[in-house]
């Protein structure tokens, strides 16, 4: 199998933050979070612990969603 070089940034920001760069509440990134469009992670395994966001979808969805 050859080598496949991943290019896909794995680095993850705050609710907060990515409400930020995408100009909304932090609740509208929750609900973009459960709907699927951004792709996030729980910072433990705890139900209804925090999130956070991978920067790569936030980029992906400023791109499909762009104005």
């Amino acid at each position: 199998m050859p080598y496949k070089e991943t290019t896909e940034r794995t680095e993850y920001i705050s609710v907060a933050k990515a409400a930020q760069r995408l100009e909304c509440h932090p609740r509208t990134v929750r609900r973009l979070i459960v709907r699927g469009l951004l792709k996030a992670k729980r910072t433990t395994p705890i139900p209804r612990s925090r999130y956070k966001v991978l920067v790569s979808s936030i980029e992906e969805f400023e791109k499909q969603n762009a104005v």
